[in-house]
Parts: structure tokens; C-alpha cells; sequence
């Protein structure tokens, strides 16, 4: 099978607790891009620099607990509520319920939590999709990521399964993460793209536009063409 690469001549630089958003159609390297910053991928060719260092001077462990992952896919182990708000966290040990409903109250899930006759003791896995909706999935998994406390989120399609007010409490909170933490956005949502700092269009695997929003819808170039489409 005949190899091809991904991405090609992209440099892109992402600046400290500021908001990237990467935004392109299926297929542009998008995924490829956050896997490479996750270590699932070696880089071939080129440099990749966390913190002004090659990324594979880091230890794997050390990589993983400075990132928050939210992505489109919920995964939710047979055990309670709280073990699966928890999962791989470095700091689980030391994290009171008190800690975790503050985080399930910037999500809009106090509440529902709440309600449940076992609270954070119930019991999911195997049987969440009669007790979770998808857009509370998509909310607890978001929770997760704040309970990390991490210096990096990255947030694939975040708001892909939330009403439009779950999604602007979503919203909210992201622009909250600024100035505390480094915000990576996948998205195709505008909302979105329009409170990033920075906007990156990518194509055929390499940046085709840089900017803001307002900037690169004026341009009317390859994303206005995308969201016109």
C-alpha cells in the first residue's frame, strides 16, 4: 500500500492560555494534528515543541496529565459515577465530592446528579444510555476534563450533541479556560470559531488560513466559503 502523508509544511505555533480553534473539512489533518500532540503518532519530519522543548524529551505520563481530552465518543466504565468522573486522573486521591459537584455545576449537571437516589455512587457503564441523554455524556466528559485541572484541553466537536443552552453554558466555560489554560477547539460550530484567538483553516494537510474569525470571514476565502456551504 502506497504510504501518503497527512500534513505537509505546517507550522503553526500555539500561544499560552489562549484559545486555537482548527477548522477545515473531513480528511484535513485535523485529527492528526491533536494525535500528534498526544504522542499517538511519531513525527517523521519536521519538530514538534511543548513548551519550548521537543515533545519526545517529555515523559508519556507527563504528557497525559497536563491534557484534557473532550471529544465526540463517551466512554464510561461498569463502575460508579464518581470512578468514571475520575478515570486516569493523576490527582483522583485527593479529590473530595465536594470538588467534583462544583465541576458538575459549571456544566449544568448539578442538578441532575443531584437527583439521583445514589448521587455520585450510581452506577453506570453497561447501562448509561437509559440513564444518560448524549448531550449529558458529552457534558460529563467535559466535567472530566476539568477535574484534571490541566494546563491543555483539547475539545473535538465538544458541543456536538448539546441543546443550544447546554451549549452556551459549553461556551461560557471555554472562554472561562482562557488565561488559565491552553484551549485547542475542533469545531465547525461558529459560535465557537468566534471566540477563538486564534483561527486555523486547514487543507489538503497545511494551513491555508490564519486569523480570526472576523478576519477570515472578511477575506471571504476558504472558511466563508465553508460556512456559506
Amino acid at each position: 500500500m502506497k504510504e501518503k502523508n497527512i500534513l505537509s509544511h505546517v507550522s503553526l505555533s500555539i500561544p499560552k492560555n489562549e484559545i486555537l480553534c482548527l477548522v477545515g473539512e473531513s480528511g484535513c489533518g485535523k485529527t492528526t494534528l491533536i494525535s500528534l500532540l498526544q504522542r499517538y503518532y511519531p513525527v517523521t519530519s519536521g519538530s514538534l515543541k511543548l513548551l519550548g522543548q521537543d515533545i519526545n524529551t517529555f515523559n508519556l505520563n507527563s504528557i497525559i496529565s497536563n491534557l484534557a481530552i473532550v471529544t465526540q465518543d463517551h466512554y464510561f466504565t461498569e463502575t460508579t459515577l464518581r470512578e468514571n468522573l475520575l478515570y486516569s486522573n493523576p490527582y483522583k486521591d485527593h479529590i473530595s465530592n465536594e470538588i467534583i459537584m462544583r465541576a458538575l455545576r459549571q456544566v449544568n449537571l448539578y442538578d441532575f446528579v443531584s437527583s439521583l437516589p445514589e448521587g455520585l455512587q450510581t452506577k453506570l457503564g453497561s447501562s448509561q444510555s437509559s440513564l444518560i441523554s448524549g448531550g449529558q455524556a458529552q457534558r460529563f466528559s467535559i466535567a472530566r476534563g476539568l477535574l484534571r485541572a490541566a494546563k491543555i484541553y483539547i475539545l473535538d466537536e465538544c458541543t456536538s450533541s448539546l441543546d443550544p443552552e447546554s451549549a452556551d453554558n459549553v461556551k461560557e466555560l471555554i472562554m472561562e479556560l482562557k488565561g488559565e489554560a491552553t484551549v485547542i477547539l475542533v469545531t465547525h460550530k461558529e459560535e465557537l470559531m468566534a471566540i477563538a484567538d486564534t483561527l486555523v483553516f486547514m487543507k489538503d494537510g497545511d494551513v491555508s488560513e490564519k486569523g480570526t474569525f472576523d478576519t477570515l470571514m472578511a477575506s471571504k476565502g476558504d472558511l466563508w466559503r465553508l460556512v456559506h456551504s
